[in-house]
């Protein structure tokens, strides 16, 4: 009688569960984890300051736009023929999934929900740079990619330091930024040799 109890128990636990996944899916629409982490920050931060739901934003952003960085690097690991493009895609990976393993700790400790993939509009990117048929062209278009990416980056990281109240994410922003521009400088170094080419 009692393991028919306790099999019972686990079976309400297991209903119960998927009940719960199926209803928060339904709630946002979609499996997309940036409409799922959108969604759930602005129900968590409803009520709080201009400033938190700002930082929640700027956090959950950049880390699909990490991963997104992940993933144009490495498209040009597999495809690129310039020993160049790729030491530069492998610090890319390096730098940029450390930052993610960063920002969730972050998160994680400021109870905000982040995505665990870029946004669609730069996973169709790097597909299109996948597809690329002329080497010569996938290096040039990996490099422009490269720099626009972190020219929005460190535009975004300037602003989110004016406007951020949070003395831990000012600090990490301060400390992330000249590896941007140190990136973004070599990538533009980089476009400039295969311009001239």
């Amino acid at each position: 009688m009692r393991k028919t109890y306790l099999n019972l128990s686990f079976v309400l636990v297991l209903i119960s569960a998927i009940a719960c996944n199926t209803k928060e899916q339904s709630a946002s629409g979609s499996h997309d984890s940036n409409e799922v982490a959108e969604e759930q920050n602005e129900e968590k931060f409803d009520d709080a300051s201009k400033e938190v739901r700002n930082d929640a934003e700027f956090v959950a952003e950049e880390v699909a736009d990490n991963h997104a960085e992940v993933e144009l690097a490495r498209v040009a690991m597999e495809r690129t023929n310039n020993t160049e493009i790729k030491r530069i895609a492998g610090d890319l990976i390096k730098s940029h999934e450390q930052k993610i393993q960063e920002l969730g700790k972050f998160a994680s400790a400021k109870a905000i929900t982040v995505p665990n993939e870029p946004e669609d509009s730069d996973l169709k990117t790097v597909t299109n740079l996948r597809e690329e048929k002329d080497i010569a062209d996938f290096n040039k278009k990996w490099c422009k990619e490269a720099i626009d990416q972190h020219d929005e980056a460190i535009k975004e990281y300037e602003d989110q330091l004016d406007d951020t109240e949070d003395a831990e994410l000012k600090n990490w922003i301060t400390n992330t930024l000249p590896t941007l521009r140190k990136h973004r400088d070599e990538l533009k170094a980089c476009h400039d040799k295969l311009k001239d080419a």
